[in-house]
């Protein structure tokens, strides 16, 4: 329920370390993950090569997997074109 009103979840996990953030499309809320991840990027929280999963509920195939040997979180940004927001 609290996805589908516009909630991002994020987790970070230790063994083994990657990010998890859900949400209800990553389409529909990725100025708010880019941000989250610029932020926490900048802070020093996260890193770019940081591994993660960023999932959408609402459709099966909204899911982007990075490992760490792939670039990791950073390539979510990279991916996504910041110009159709």
């Amino acid at each position: 329920m609290a996805t589908r009103a516009g909630l991002v979840r994020i987790r970070k996990y230790v063994k083994p370390m990657y990010w998890s953030i859900q949400c209800n499309s990553t389409h529909d809320q990725r100025a708010d993950i880019v941000a989250f991840i610029r932020w926490g990027v900048e802070s020093g929280i996260m890193r770019k090569d940081d591994a993660a999963v960023i999932l959408g509920f609402q459709n099966k195939e909204d899911r982007h997997s990075y490992t760490w040997a792939e670039g990791g979180i950073g390539k979510y940004i990279e991916s996504t074109d910041m110009e159709d927001l």
